[in-house]
């Protein structure tokens, strides 16, 4: 993770560079350099499972099949959107009560994906329940990670105090 790559499925742009022209009139590629693009070949395969990087322009050709020569090529970036990483949460066995670290990616909620009740860091935690921990990137897609840990909050009993025994030898 984060490490500026991802899968692309490049041919989701098909529509967009067809233009409204037909898709069995015209042939759509994806090529790594304009000099591929203007060639015409080699170009991406499969085009709808490309490993690319954060920023990598893609040059597309859109040719008409009844003419080789009547192609047009246009481009675009890729974009990889880091994913926010909340780390591994351990399962907590306290005395009765916890309290919430403060988290240095994300926030705790009462369910999952960042459902239930948001619980700010310094929170008491005083039974027993899961505490999920989300985050997200805010950004087209919305990547996201979560983790969750247990917290289990044993009340500490009571003991009564005993009363003085008094004996004779």
């Amino acid at each position: 993770p984060n490490d500026g790559q991802s899968v692309f499925d490049l041919t989701v742009n098909d529509v967009t560079v067809l233009e409204g022209e037909p898709a069995s009139e015209n042939t759509v590629t994806y090529h790594l350099s304009q000099q591929d693009a203007d060639a015409g070949t080699p170009f991406i395969s499969p085009a709808n499972a490309f490993l690319g990087t954060n920023n990598q322009i893609i040059y597309v050709r859109v040719q008409n099949n009844n003419d080789p020569l009547d192609f047009g090529i246009t481009s675009f970036s890729l974009i990889v959107n880091p994913v926010p990483e909340v780390g591994e949460q351990n399962d907590v066995v306290v005395c009765d009560e916890y309290i919430l670290p403060a988290l240095t990616v994300g926030n705790y909620f009462t369910g999952q994906n960042g459902t239930g009740t948001q619980l700010a860091a310094g929170t008491v935690i005083g039974s027993t329940q899961i505490i999920y921990v989300f985050a997200q990137s805010g950004t087209v897609p919305n990547c996201t990670d979560e983790d969750s840990f247990w917290v289990e909050v044993n009340i500490t009993p009571v003991v009564d105090a005993p009363e003085a025994v008094v004996a004779c030898n």
